[in-house]
């Protein structure tokens, strides 16, 4: 469940690094936008004025000279009263604008201009006409009022300057724009080194992020493959163990009397099926928690009692082995805590049992618990081997097994403190370890308790 909610975060995190990028992608698109509008804008201009220095006049002239000719024909054409018929200023305008487009001279200047410049030459220029007006004598007749007409404007125009002229026959007023075709071509060339690295960065971690799928989902399936099979090897490793294990009950009561040595080889006998079990149990219970998860079922109890009570229960058990175990607390009165109550008792016995096993002299084990409002800690303290430094750090790790472990013949699989960690995590506490070696070590176990 683990790795599928770290997948899920994944797949965010990608899903939230393509966002980001295309963000990126976008911001530095309008961003040389910008830049490639105000290049040509300034290029135009410096286009015009040359245009103007070379040949001593507007680069405007030939369209506002052809306009002027026309508005004179176009007053000796219609009586003045009809420049008020609205079919009369459209066929006006439409004219107007013909006339512009056919007396325009600059385009091809603007195109010589930009090729010796190394600059982009594949564009359209044309004129937003703002207001048109006829005059005839003192009287002005308004054929174009506000954007009515002339080049198509869209987001990719560049304004350049508005023109405005007054001649004998008429006024005007236009906007100079320019548009380049390939517009936004040009700037994604220019873009192309950013873009290849973020498309191969998203492409890498698009990559990393299926390998590992893959990965976790093999992995899956072996797992539950290992989990299968261990399940039915220690189903079937417990029938011959039940079977012997009665056996030697058999032998020890039914052969064993007055035969000291055979009742040993009975004793040995137990005492080995019991080790298997308990080994087994350990195998079964680890492939659980990683098949299932480690779920806790939390209670309410007496907090002092239980201790007591493991302890003790503990020390009977133990009671031809020497020992001494001390409890100590604070707490007075009765204290109700709710945890899991069959859990906590594993965690205590692991500790217990782990405290004799390592240790080379008489066992002398401190239990010390302090609780308050929002949390309780366990310290488990014992005289035995000790932890070296260098291996403290992995005494929690699964079928982890100290070197000292080993040279003592203690026997094991390494799963007893990886459990305790787990126990210990799953009430979302924590559990630390200080150890000197020779001296002994000190557990830590800090639980958070409910209100």
């Amino acid at each position: 469940m683990k790795h599928i909610i770290n997948m899920v975060l994944a797949f965010i995190a990608l899903l939230v690094l393509v966002a980001v990028q295309v963000f990126v992608i976008n911001e530095m698109f309008q961003l040389k936008k910008g830049e490639f509008d105000k290049t040509y804008e300034e290029e135009v201009f410096y286009a015009l004025e040359q245009f103007n220095y070379e040949k001593s006049q507007s680069p405007f002239s030939s369209i506002l000279l052809s306009l002027n000719n026309y508005a004179d024909t176009t007053l000796l054409k219609y009586p003045v009263f009809e420049f008020e018929d609205s079919l009369v200023k459209l066929e006006v305008a439409n004219e107007v604008k013909s006339v512009m487009a056919e007396n325009d001279s600059i385009s091809v200047f603007l195109a010589s201009y930009l090729g010796n410049k190394k600059l982009e030459t594949d564009f359209q220029s044309g004129f937003q006409i703002r207001k048109f007006s006829l005059i005839h004598f003192n009287d002005r007749y308004n054929i174009m009022d506000g954007n009515v007409g002339g080049f198509l404007v869209n987001s990719s125009s560049i304004f350049i300057q508005t023109i405005t002229a007054e001649y004998n026959f008429y006024h005007i007023e236009f906007d100079f724009y320019i548009d380049f075709t390939h517009k936004k071509k040009v700037i994604i060339r220019e873009m192309r080194v950013a873009l290849l690295l973020v498309f191969g960065t998203i492409s890498i971690v698009l990559i990393v992020y299926l390998l590992t799928l893959r990965n976790l989902l093999r992995q899956k399936k072996l797992s539950e493959l290992k989990s299968d099979f261990i399940n039915n090897m220690t189903h079937e490793l417990k029938t011959p163990l039940s079977t012997i294990s009665v056996a030697s009950s058999g032998l020890s009561i039914t052969k064993g009397g007055g035969n000291k040595k055979l009742e040993d080889l009975a004793g040995v006998i137990k005492k080995q099926i019991k080790l298997l079990n308990k080994m087994i149990d350990q195998i079964l219970d680890i492939s659980m928690l990683e098949r299932a998860g480690f779920v806790i079922s939390k209670n309410t109890f007496e907090l002092v009692a239980f201790f007591e009570e493991v302890i003790g229960s503990y020390k009977l058990k133990n009671k031809d082995k020497e020992l001494n175990i001390y409890f100590v607390h604070q707490i007075k009165g009765s204290h109700f805590v709710m945890l899991d109550k069959f859990q906590l008792n594993r965690v205590l016995l692991n500790l217990l049992s782990n405290s004799v096993k390592y240790c080379n002299e008489v066992p002398e084990i401190k239990i010390n618990i302090e609780k308050d409002d929002n949390q309780l800690v366990i310290r488990f303290k014992d005289n035995g081997i000790g932890i070296p430094q260098k291996e403290q750090k992995h005494v929690f790790n699964k079928f982890y097994r100290l070197e000292t472990a080993r040279e003592v013949g203690v026997k094991g699989l390494g799963l007893g403190l990886y459990f305790v960690k787990k126990i210990v995590e799953a009430h979302n506490g924590y559990i630390e370890v200080e150890s000197t070696p020779g001296k002994g070590s000190t557990f830590v176990i800090t639980i958070p308790l409910e209100g």
